[in-house]
């Protein structure tokens, strides 16, 4: 209530920095500056920039890793993602959030350690109406990569999503099937997640999963195999 927000905005000190990500630590000397700027007293507060610049000047603050010598090469750091794929879901965020998506896309490589993570961590940037579809189209641009360092192969199993009754289970299948040899082992969860899709026919499903493709020779090629 308001009340409880008033007394923390004007009398509780805030909480220490590790408190809100202990993996990224933060300089005790940057800390404690950023602390004495959210003094509740403005007189305890610094009062120029120039004592800022001043108490940092003074402090001891972890210096950068010093450059490599030459002829040394730093080891590659371990991704999760292979570049071409880095590349894919920034392009696929950015038709939600802008240009800010890489920026987002390479923070969450560095906290996510397995792709359903990842995913999951940069569809919650998004609104509610938005996930489903970032998900389901970042999942198959990943898929139809040329390496897949990081998809663990998948099994086409039964699920316990209901078939629309307008749908032939064994057209799923083929759509599973077809689909597979185009995005990869992610087709199966493609497919059922299109079927949640409220009404669906099954040239809806053909058209939905087709546009979760990517490439368009791909998609009209997998039109074709499923047409009647």
């Amino acid at each position: 209530d308001f009340g409880s927000w008033y007394h923390l905005h004007t009398e509780c000190a805030p909480s220490p920095m590790a408190v809100a990500n202990p993996r990224r630590p933060v300089p005790a000397a940057i800390e404690q500056i950023i602390l004495r700027c959210l003094e509740k007293d403005p007189r305890a507060r610094p009062a120029s920039t120039a004592e800022i610049i001043e108490q940092l000047h003074g402090s001891e603050i972890p210096a950068p890793s010093p450059p490599l010598s030459p002829g040394r090469t730093q080891a590659p750091t371990p991704s999760l993602l292979s570049a071409e794929q880095t590349t894919r879901l920034e392009k696929q965020l950015t038709h939600f959030l802008g240009p800010i998506a890489p920026t987002l896309v390479r923070h969450a490589l560095t906290q996510a350690t397995k792709v359903p993570e990842l995913i999951e961590t940069l569809a919650s940037q998004l609104l509610p109406a938005q996930r489903e579809a970032f998900t389901q189209r970042a999942l198959a641009q990943l898929a139809s990569a040329d390496t897949l360092p990081s998809l663990p192969p998948t099994r086409p199993t039964k699920t316990s999503t209901r078939t629309p009754p307008d749908i032939d289970p064994v057209f799923v299948q083929r759509c599973e099937r077809e689909l597979s040899l185009l995005v990869g082992p992610i087709a199966p969860i493609l497919v059922q997640n299109a079927l949640k899709t409220p009404g669906l026919n099954q040239t809806q499903l053909v058209e939905q999963l087709a546009e979760l493709i990517g490439d368009r020779d791909k998609a009209t090629r997998f039109r074709q195999q499923l047409s009647w």
